[in-house]
């Protein structure tokens, strides 16, 4: 049976600067959904919906 390495032990793999940069980046995405989460709420949209305007953007 393959043993899977832990969270711990892949993070500590990377150096204490990369780490950082990891959870900083980690931590604007939860933001960045925070925020896309709240606007789908007040405007009434699913996450389909929201989806499909989102990409409509990028293309359009």
């Amino acid at each position: 049976m393959k043993k899977y390495k832990t969270y711990r032990e892949v993070r500590n793999t990377f150096s204490p600067e990369s780490q950082k940069r990891i959870t900083a980046c980690a931590e604007q995405i939860k933001e960045e959904l925070r925020i896309l989460r709240t606007v789908r709420e007040m405007a009434g949209l699913s996450q389909e919906e929201i989806t499909e305007q989102l990409e409509g953007t990028k293309t359009g």
